[in-house]
């Protein structure tokens, strides 16, 4: 008989230490920044809410300054190695009317949150990774830093 797990459990994860260029095509293979592994071996009709968050310090100078950071989840099944495209999230910032603006620091927290459940055939190991698919930038650089990630693993229910 197997037995099924109901105590929910708290995963942290790992922050990869990654070269973040000032512009990145969707063409180009994406940045990794962030990941979280949880075995839900033995959980029944499990869910996993995951939690990702961040700073963004952004720096605007010049003529028509404009961040663009497209964001996305992918969870991969160990067993399998399929991978499926949780979520995409975009940042974006931009003078509306072409001018010329002083030099001006900002800095925006990112908070991503994503319930996956409930989660089929789980008797697997999955990892959560973000990634960033595109940035686009024009007279600003930027920086990330602060990152944490984790995930909660519990019995979801069927919908």
């Amino acid at each position: 008989m197997h037995e099924h797990t109901t105590i929910p459990f708290l995963k942290c994860g790992d922050i990869l230490r990654a070269n973040l260029p000032r512009q990145l095509s969707k063409k180009n293979p994406p940045i990794n920044l962030a990941e979280v592994t949880v075995n839900l071996d033995g959980f029944e009709t499990p869910g996993v809410l995951f939690n990702y968050s961040q700073i963004l310090s952004f720096r605007t100078m010049g003529m028509n300054p404009k961040i663009t950071i497209v964001y996305r989840v992918i969870r991969t099944s160990e067993r399998t190695q399929k991978v499926k495209v949780i979520d995409t999230w975009t940042f974006s910032g931009s003078e509306i009317f072409p001018t010329s603006v002083p030099n001006l620091d900002t800095i925006e927290p990112l908070v991503l949150n994503f319930c996956d459940c409930p989660i089929e055939n789980s008797n697997d190991t999955f990892t959560y990774t973000v990634q960033i698919i595109e940035i686009i930038t024009n007279n600003t650089t930027f920086a990330i830093s602060r990152q944490e990630i984790s995930a909660i693993v519990a019995r979801g229910e069927a919908e």
